[in-house]
């Protein structure tokens, strides 16, 4: 959660910026593979506050992965029942 708060900062701090060369420099600097790893841990998140809403309405649930990400990468699944 750190790496993923550290690079959302960098990138609210850079969108600041009247200079998009800056921005799209330090952008191109992380590899495909690191901006994927964000990418899964920001989906991650957002599911999580949408479990967090479900309980919080008086429903269970739970996330699951249902295959490997190599597979898939959209491979959660966000189970609800009363």
């Amino acid at each position: 959660l750190l790496v993923l708060l550290t690079f959302v900062d960098l990138v609210y701090r850079l969108s600041k910026l009247s200079n998009l060369f800056v921005y799209e420099r330090l952008y191109l600097c992380y590899s495909p593979k690191y901006k994927e790893d964000i990418g899964r841990k920001c989906k991650r998140l957002l599911d999580h506050g949408r479990l967090l809403y479900l309980k919080s309405h008086g429903l269970n649930g739970k996330l699951v992965s249902y295959c490997e990400i190599k597979d898939s990468p959209e491979n959660a699944l966000l189970l609800a029942w009363r």
